[in-house]
């Protein structure tokens, strides 16, 4: 059986100090110890070999290991060939095409010049297994896309698996390692919901320290008589700022007011369009007939700036001129991501 109680537990690999995330990306992937550093060695040596021989045998080739267990992607391939799986390189942009058109993907892996991690699909369910995490991290259907982009737009190159073995079962998981973990959808979750707990507590603190300041400022005026500069210049600061941040709440609160309704998820002319502006993702629905414009003023809502906003897609490179053009006549995708960048 492949479950504790009915209900299947995600295994995890949690990195420590070592540089071993191939390793650990492997296991997170098959949901299992399945590879431990000596077999991947072997592996990694037996290929040097091979290598060697094809250039004369007279080289000694280390290319698939450095000496403290970064793994390269060959290594990582043919360990999986030997469960029957296979890995292929693929851009964001055809491996979020192929989710669209309702393809059934099981697993990808990203890589970086320093890192390799793997996010899965359990039960219907998309989980981050990055091994820096401390824990899975659940991925919403509509955040993958931009998951996926953005991991490609950071630097990672992306691998879509296929023919993954079956999951493992209970057995499996007797004797694990204190790095080597499994956790329950409820602890999943739990844990999710108190980090956003937390998260909000602390953004609310913030919020309570604004206030705070802002009605120490108006119950203390600024003397023209007094000699202190500094102190005057130091409350002339703060009334502008505090008179800049009441303006662009003004002008949020316009943009909002002309901001078209959301369609229900189910219409036939919904896009879920996903923006991304610096490390911030946000999302909504829009209708087809929805102008460029429309899309820059939700941008300025989120990012909060008074500024014009400029609109692309980073494969194939785009970027979007034509204010009044609707997202129908600019062939936007189903589930579309954009960038956003303030321009000065």
């Amino acid at each position: 059986m492949n479950s504790y109680n009915g209900k299947r537990k995600i295994y995890f690999e949690k990195q420590s100090n070592d540089r071993l995330c191939g390793l650990h990306c492997l296991n997170s992937l098959l949901q299992g110890p399945f590879f431990d550093v000596v077999q991947l060695s072997e592996i990694a040596l037996d290929m040097d070999k091979q290598e060697s021989l094809l250039l004369g045998g007279n080289s000694s080739v280390k290319e698939n290991v450095d000496e403290d267990g970064n793994y390269n992607f060959q290594v990582l391939s043919v360990a999986l060939s030997n469960y029957g799986a296979s890995v292929h390189p693929l851009k964001a942009k055809e491996i979020i095409n192929l989710l669209s058109q309702g393809e059934t993907i099981q697993a990808l892996i990203f890589n970086s010049s320093t890192h390799w991690f793997s996010i899965r699909s359990i039960n219907g369910v998309w989980y981050d297994l990055n091994s820096t995490n401390k824990e899975p991290k659940v991925i919403s259907d509509f955040y993958l896309d931009a998951f996926i982009q953005g991991s490609e737009d950071i630097g990672y190159t992306n691998f879509l698996v296929k023919n993954l073995p079956a999951l493992p079962d209970e057995e499996f998981y007797l004797e694990l390692q204190n790095h080597q973990l499994l956790f329950t959808t409820e602890e999943i979750n739990k844990i999710k919901e108190n980090q956003e707990k937390e998260k909000s507590l602390k953004e609310k603190n913030k919020d309570d320290e604004k206030d705070n300041k802002f009605k120490a400022f108006q119950g203390k005026g600024t003397s023209l008589l007094d000699d202190d500069h500094n102190k005057n210049e130091q409350y002339d600061d703060e009334e502008m700022k505090q008179a800049m941040e009441m303006s662009l709440n003004i002008y949020i609160d316009e943009i909002l007011s002309k901001l078209s309704k959301e369609p229900e998820e189910n219409d036939k002319e919904s896009y879920q369009i996903t923006f991304r502006f610096e490390d911030k993702l946000f999302s909504r629905r829009f209708l087809s007939n929805t102008t460029i414009r429309e899309l820059k003023s939700f941008s300025q809502i989120n990012i909060k700036t008074f500024k014009e906003i400029e609109l692309s897609e980073s494969f194939p490179r785009k970027i979007y001129f034509n204010d009044n053009a609707t997202i129908k006549e600019e062939c936007f995708s189903k589930r579309h991501i954009l960038n956003c960048k303030i321009l000065n």
